[in-house]
């Protein structure tokens, strides 16, 4: 089960790559459609060097902790067809 606070933990060096990798992508495509979904994000932070589904999706979270993107409001949705718009650093 994805546990955030376990996963944020668990981040290695290769969490800032990703962070960075995944700002920027969300910037670009929030900025054309509005909105990306988590499983878009993910994908990033994988191309940003995390293999790991967990902290992919930890590194996403993260962003959403630091206000950088905001969850929408979503009602019944699984977790990697999350809702996140820009609201920038």
């Amino acid at each position: 089960m994805y546990d955030y606070k376990q996963e944020l933990e668990n981040l290695g060096s290769n969490a800032h790559r990703a962070l960075i990798k995944v700002a920027l992508e969300a910037k670009r495509i929030c900025e054309a459609a509005g909105a990306v979904r988590m499983d878009k994000l993910m994908s990033f932070a994988g191309n940003g060097g995390l293999s790991d589904n967990w902290s992919q999706m930890a590194v996403v979270d993260r962003l959403a902790e630091l206000g950088v993107l905001r969850e929408l409001p979503a009602a019944d949705l699984v977790t990697q067809h999350r809702l996140f718009a820009w609201v920038g650093a």
